[in-house]
């Protein structure tokens, strides 16, 4: 099942009309898909271009493994891993993984939800700026969000200056 939320929205605005689909599974439901990968998966057409785990409590070095050897399973060279605000990586060498899998041919980043806010939205112009925020509010409402994460976008937009 495909559930709209605030990262369908970002990715939604990033890649429009290009032929691009975000998939967003289901969250705490593992497995739910043959075709999922990550927990956000960014295809083009039949081609998985990115997937994306996203980590919201503590995690350790098998969750890192796991997702990275789902992405190299299905052909993707790439992972992007994104913590939110209560991930803790037990035990992750954040730099050392990422170097370590650069030397394999694998792209692995580590980030947080703050970040890509942040780094996004300043890319984006003002039309596009505006269009993201009202994605983030359809998508958190028909994804039933709770009203301290609604608070926390809504604070870290705020706080980038990008919202008034």
């Amino acid at each position: 099942m495909k559930r709209p939320s605030a990262w369908w929205g970002r990715y939604s605005v990033r890649h429009k009309g290009e032929g691009y689909e975000i998939v967003v599974h289901p969250a705490n439901q593992p497995g739910t898909s043959s075709n999922e990968v990550g927990d956000i998966d960014v295809r083009l057409g039949d081609a998985l271009e990115l997937p994306v785990e996203v980590k919201h409590k503590s995690f350790g070095m098998s969750d890192v493994d796991h997702a990275v050897h789902k992405a190299r399973n299905a052909g993707c060279p790439r992972l992007l891993f994104v913590m939110g605000r209560q991930a803790v990586g037990e035990g992750v060498d954040f730099a050392g993984l990422t170097a370590a899998q650069a030397q394999q041919g694998f792209d692995l980043a580590f980030t947080t939800v703050d970040a890509i806010v942040k780094s996004e939205v300043a890319l984006l112009g003002e039309t596009d700026r505006r269009s993201l925020v009202q994605k983030i509010d359809c998508s958190l409402t028909a994804m039933r969000a709770k009203d301290e994460t609604r608070r926390h976008f809504t604070a870290t937009l705020e706080a980038a200056g990008f919202i008034g």
